[in-house]
């Protein structure tokens, strides 16, 4: 039986983000009150926790790099697991087992949402 991949597995081979070679590996623009808090975060935490009408949710995790990656919805964010910053939409896409070369287009905002709810492979087991 093989192993699962983790976050680290997905993400942690790619360049910083804005390599030009990698569509939609740009930093994410957040205020500095959120970057404030996300420099607080361990792994696993969440920067905000709000019920919804059907149950607890969690946002601004930020990924414990050697577990495998929380489900990705469209309107949630993740921190990265060394870094102080919002995961990219690549990173989050890869989460997904999209390969590199699907690229999402329009707003920010809505690429995240075009990777949380598409119906997509997750990364496979080795």
């Amino acid at each position: 039986m093989g192993r699962v991949l983790t976050v680290w597995d997905a993400i942690g081979d790619l360049p910083e983000p804005g390599d030009p070679r990698i569509p939609n590996h740009e930093y994410v623009t957040v205020s500095d009150r959120k970057i404030k808090g996300i420099a607080r975060l361990s792994w696993d935490d969440a920067l905000y926790r709000f019920r919804g009408a059907t149950g607890s949710f969690r946002n601004f995790v930020r990924l414990n790099p050697w577990k495998p990656a929380p489900t990705v919805m469209g309107s949630v964010r993740f921190v990265h697991p060394f870094e102080d910053r919002v995961l990219t939409v690549r990173e989050q896409a890869r989460l997904m087992g999209f390969p590199d070369d699907h690229v999402f287009f329009g707003p920010k905002d809505s690429q995240f949402n075009q990777i949380g709810e598409a119906v997509h492979r997750h990364w496979p087991v080795q």
